[in-house]
């Protein structure tokens, strides 16, 4: 209140009590005390009560998370995997009867052993995990047996159903409170300039719900496996099926079968011209064998005029019997040799226009060409034609049975070629079913897809929602930082004992819990980024899939390339700056060790977007963020993704 303002009430005051009208005075100070006050003081008054509610209504949707964490955790551990949006637990339970089932000889044993140490943590978890009456959500009875981990997981479910219903309420009613506080004004005073805390609990409740629309997104993407699996077996189907369709052609049997074909017509003429052969050679071997005869015939003839000759002798009481008896015999005798060479030179064959050489010597000379003669000729015999005949015999039984081999296997690869007729028709006729189903399926995962799309774009704008929040929260602590500065300065040696350093110190450590969180809605922003590249990424491989080996018009890889190189930029931009916010936090949280573990995220998620060196930086931040605090729980976590880091 000003000074101005206490003199009016000091002069105003005996008049009213004189009066006695003390309790109308004290009403009209209740109302006129707003105007009396500064507007500011008004503003952060009246967005102190608003922000006090959000915080409530905020912290009561993290308690429910912390508390369905927790549920969750139990029920794993009992051997009961339920995710926070995973499917039906019905059908879960179904899967994991044999958890059931065998739990009972668990419980009965679990006094010694591994299993009874996992039952008992269990239990002592879930001891003081329940609700405001402390009943415990899953307690000690709850283990005794199938049926009642059953039961207890039932109970889960449906509470991990209402929460999900409840806390987007929980938000919805936190984020429009403090919209209330940031909306408060007097005259030119806003709420939203000078009360840093309402823009950062909104900057926390934006990225809570920028966290559960990030976590539809994942649901909605998890829900895209089915019909992404479905996709690339169908694909898969579609390509060994189109490969079944060219089987004709890619086998190269019609090139195959026209080859053997040839050889066939090839073999087929060559046996026909073998045939002749063999009949023409036929025909002379008979043809000499028949003038062989005849010139045997006549040497046997002229044999047997010698041979009466020589019984009969001569007459030699004929005068002229000797001379009859000499011309008889040498006429027979010449007939006999005559003969004997014709049927020698056509069994044998001879040589012509040929002589002995000059030595004269009938055993041991050569024969040279007659005079006159350039060459010697040779007239072949019965025996070379034969010997022809053998030959000519050979190669039409080869060519025949070669002709037997070639017809058989045009058989076969003719009846092959029928098999892959009738694998390519049935193959392009289930390829059209392949297709269509094909078609379908990419219909279901392109809607899941877009879905998950749907729900990370929104959780994508609520994250920048939220850094807009925090960055105005952080403009107003800067200035307000500012101004303890200042007033530190002008304040008294007295003055400067007391509140000016004080507010100094809250604002410096404002300052830096905002910039911090506003790193961290950087980072969220940048996460969800980064999911929205590797759902578009993956998106991209089942389109191009869908588009080459299913031929569907609708899958557009080119429209998933470019969110995902547009979501893969965004966030390396986001997580540089928030690395950068970290960084600068750090100084006036005292190298708090959170800050490194956020730092540490940050720079493991660079490492995946932009290159693996950085997980240098994580290990370090981590190291920093654990060291001498292994055993604390909150930090047990970071403990043991270090050790997995470290390990690889």
């Amino acid at each position: 209140m000003s000074l101005e303002s206490r003199n009016t009430l000091n002069r105003i005051t005996p008049l009213l009590l004189s009066a006695g009208i003390v309790p109308l005075v004290c009403g009209a100070l209740y109302v006129v005390s707003p105007i009396l006050r500064s507007a500011e003081a008004v503003v952060v008054t009246e967005a102190d009560a608003h922000v006090e509610r959000a915080r409530r209504l905020l912290s009561a949707y993290r308690s429910e998370n912390e508390r369905l964490s927790e549920l969750l955790d139990g029920l794993k551990h009992a051997g009961v995997e339920v995710s926070p949006e995973g499917e039906t637990i019905e059908r879960l339970l179904e899967q994991q009867r044999a958890v059931f089932e065998s739990a009972d000889e668990a419980v009965r044993n679990r006094g010694r052993g591994p299993e009874a140490q996992k039952f008992r943590e269990v239990e002592e978890r879930y001891k003081s995990a329940g609700g405001t009456d402390d009943r415990p959500l899953l307690d000690n009875s709850a283990f005794g047996g199938g049926p009642r981990i059953r039961q207890a997981a039932l109970e889960g479910v449906r509470f991990r159903d209402g929460h999900l219903r409840a806390g987007e309420s929980l938000l919805a009613d936190a984020l429009s409170e403090i919209r209330e506080a940031i909306n408060v004004s007097r005259g030119e005073t806003k709420g939203s300039t000078v009360h840093p805390e309402a823009q950062r609990v909104e900057g926390l409740i934006l990225a809570a719900q920028a966290e559960r629309a990030r976590r539809e997104g994942q649901r909605q993407w998890d829900r895209a496996g089915t019909p992404r699996d479905l996709v690339v077996a169908l694909a898969t189907e579609a390509r060994r099926l189109d490969t079944e369709t060219r089987l004709i052609a890619e086998s190269e049997i019609d090139a195959r079968l026209s080859d053997l074909n040839e050889a066939a017509a090839a073999l087929t003429a060559g046996i026909a011209e073998a045939k002749s052969r063999v009949e023409t050679l036929d025909a002379t071997i008979a043809g000499l064998r028949s003038q062989i005869d005849e010139w045997n015939e006549k040497a046997a003839a002229s044999r047997q005029t010698l041979d009466r000759l020589d019984q009969e002798g001569a007459d030699l009481l004929d005068r002229g019997g000797t001379d009859s008896f000499v011309n008889g015999y040498a006429g027979a005798s010449g007939a006999y040799r005559e003969a004997l060479k014709a049927a020698q030179e056509l069994e044998f064959g001879t040589l012509t226009d040929a002589r002995i050489d000059d030595s004269g010597d009938l055993v041991r000379g050569r024969f040279v060409p007659a005079d006159g003669v350039e060459a010697i000729g040779v007239r072949r015999g019965a025996v070379d034609y034969m010997d022809d005949r053998a030959a000519a015999a050979l190669d039409l039984q080869g060519l025949e049975e070669a002709l037997a081999d070639v017809t058989a296997r045009v058989g076969e690869l003719t009846t092959l070629r029928g098999e892959y007729e009738r694998r390519a028709d049935d193959a392009r006729r289930k390829r059209d079913e392949v297709v269509n189903a094909g078609a379908a399926a990419f219909e279901a995962y392109a809607q899941s897809a877009n879905q998950a799309e749907t729900a990370m774009a929104d959780a994508m704008t609520k994250a920048r929602q939220s850094v807009t929040s925090f960055k105005s929260a952080k403009t107003v602590a800067e200035s307000g930082r500012r101004g303890a500065g200042e007033r530190v300065s002008e304040a008294t040696p007295e003055q400067k004992e007391r509140s000016p350093f004080n507010a100094r110190s809250e604002a410096g450590w404002r300052t830096g819990q905002v910039a911090n969180e506003y790193g961290q809605a950087r980072l969220l922003f940048g996460r969800i980024e980064y999911e929205r590249s590797v759902v578009a990424a993956a998106a991209f491989e089942i389109a191009t899939l869908a588009k080459s080996e299913l031929g569907v018009a609708a899958a557009d890889p080119d429209a998933f390339a470019v969110r995902r190189d547009e979501s893969r930029s965004a966030a390396l931009e986001a997580v540089r700056d928030a690395i950068g916010e970290f960084e600068r936090s750090s100084r006036d949280l005292n190298g708090n060790w959170t800050v490194a573990a956020q730092a540490a995220d940050a720079h493991y998620l660079m490492g995946l977007l932009e290159s693996p060196t950085h997980v240098r930086s994580a290990i370090e931040n981590y190291q920093a963020a654990v060291n001498t605090r292994e055993s604390e729980p909150y930090v047990r976590p970071l403990v043991e993704r270090l050790a997995v880091l470290r390990s690889r």
